[in-house]
């Protein structure tokens, strides 16, 4: 299955783009996009926090994606 992915803040800078499509196996987890990226040699530092949203919605990494989805990697923000 094909999902979209866009990066932001911190994480736009790590990839160096501001989205992408990528092709994952059916029943994947968010958390196990992340690796499925770094074969592209961009990838977020390990000590870099990452907030996750699908469909506009913030999820778990656990959550289950499928077809057409847009995941969105950020950092988190807080205001003040």
């Amino acid at each position: 299955m094909k999902i979209q992915v866009f990066f932001f803040a911190a994480v736009r800078e790590a990839f160096g783009e501001s989205s992408c499509w990528i092709e994952v196996p059916d029943g994947s987890r968010i958390d196990e996009v992340l690796p499925l990226l770094e074969t592209h040699e961009k990838k977020v530092p390990a000590e870099m926090p990452i907030v996750f949203a699908v469909n506009e919605h913030f999820e778990a990494g656990d959550k289950k994606l499928q077809d057409g989805d847009e995941l969105a990697l950020m950092t988190p923000v807080s205001g003040g």
